[in-house]
């Protein structure tokens, strides 16, 4: 039996049917301002 692990993905998109059929596949899906927190921290923002 062959098993890959897998890595987490980040989906950012504001289509709704994605975004569902991401959340069915058991992603965890943020808002906008929580994704750009986690991707640019306050403090390196300008």
């Amino acid at each position: 039996e062959l098993r890959a692990e897998l890595e987490p993905v980040i989906v950012a998109t504001s289509d709704r049917e994605l975004r569902a059929r991401v959340e069915a596949h058991g992603a965890k899906v943020i808002g906008g301002g929580s994704f750009l927190q986690t991707v640019i921290p306050d403090t390196q923002r300008s």
